[in-house]
């Protein structure tokens, strides 16, 4: 006798119906995972570190964007970073170090796979201790702004982080991730803004911040900043 789907009768039935359901459950588990990633935004900064702005910065994109948001938002930041009284190398003394050298800082990148990368401008590579205080010697800085940026397909931000990192040391002073809203995304200018409002509770000697996104669609900062008035 030849078996057949059939010979299963009920029992295949059931098995079927079972696989059916659980694929349609599967489905709604995932998509209401994804209909509910609210926006999120943490701020913190190292045990026992005091952040001040008396120090000179670079910021360094560890993924490079030629076009698009993703290409703007670390330059933004440099503008926010001197808002809240920081020093910055200017961008184009950053990029003409980076060409001349094309990042070889004497074994500042780990690998060749990586000097290559480096040096056709696609990928800046991970940073290490080496690499952190070579690149600070030759701008001069204090700490790097090291920032990564995953866009969305519409030239968003969808997911990001930066990490100010001491240069002599390469101790992260502190960390900002950021994850943005999958149904209602926020705007770069709100991200910026948000960044540069967290970023002064640390100088004001804040440990940690978190921000979320309430029900009317405002970006709700934890603690609130405090403004001082002049009397």
């Amino acid at each position: 006798m030849i078996c057949t789907p059939f010979c299963f009768g009920q029992g295949g039935f059931v098995v079927k119906r079972f696989l059916v359901v659980l694929s349609f459950v599967t489905l709604v588990v995932f998509l209401s995972g994804c209909a509910t990633q609210k926006f999120y935004m943490k701020t913190i900064k190292s045990k026992n570190t005091q952040i001040t702005n008396n120090i000179k910065i670079a910021v360094i994109p560890e993924n490079w964007y030629w076009v698009g948001t993703p290409n703007f938002l670390p330059r933004a930041l440099i503008t926010e970073f001197l808002d809240l009284g920081f020093t910055v190398v200017e961008r184009s003394q950053l990029e003409r170090i980076f060409s001349e050298v094309k990042l070889d800082l004497s074994g500042a990148v780990k690998d060749e796979q990586t000097k290559r990368k480096t040096a056709e401008g696609i990928e800046f590579g991970v940073l290490d201790k080496t690499s952190i205080k070579k690149t600070g010697e030759l701008l001069g800085v204090d700490a790097l702004l090291i920032t990564y940026i995953v866009p969305t397909y519409d030239d968003n931000i969808d997911k990001a982080t930066f990490r100010l990192v001491n240069s002599e040391t390469a101790q992260v002073l502190f960390s900002i991730t950021v994850i943005n809203n999958k149904t209602d995304i926020v705007a770069v200018d709100k991200i910026i803004e948000t960044i540069s409002a967290n970023i002064k509770q640390l100088l004001e000697g804040k440990e940690k911040i978190l921000s979320k996104k309430d029900e009317t669609g405002k970006i709700i900062i934890s603690p609130q900043i405090i403004e001082i008035k002049k009397k």
